[in-house]
């Protein structure tokens, strides 16, 4: 049982790598072509996906146990990632459904990190 948890944990937290390193090798290749808006959504997505990793190795960087500094920045990322999602999604960028593929994903682990804030 720990062990599926523990597979569970893994494959949420990494989730976003692929689409994360599609999208930036997308916008890196045209840099001319995408636009500023985009690569400053993914430049965001990316620190807040950095902030969440960040988290397992220092558990300061959200806050600690129950403070209320933790729940506000999960919170405060996982709106702004939904947010991002669904933006993404409606305007249809340079780099198409990828944008809000990858929001969505660290919206998920955001999600999974309030679940468990919330149950430990």
């Amino acid at each position: 049982m720990k062990r599926a948890v523990f597979a569970a944990m893994v494959v949420i937290l990494a989730s976003p790598l692929v689409p994360l390193y599609l999208a930036w090798r997308r916008v890196l290749a045209t840099r001319f072509l995408a636009g500023r808006r985009d690569h400053v959504l993914l430049t965001v997505i990316m620190i807040s996906y950095l902030v969440m990793i960040g988290s397992l190795a220092f558990r300061d960087v959200v806050g600690a146990d129950y403070s209320l500094r933790r729940y506000v920045t999960i919170y405060a990322n996982l709106i702004l990632m939904v947010v991002i999602a669904v933006w993404t999604m409606l305007r249809r960028g340079s780099l198409g459904a990828l944008m809000p593929l990858v929001s969505a994903l660290v919206a998920m682990v955001w999600a999974y990190a309030l679940i468990v804030s919330s149950a430990v």
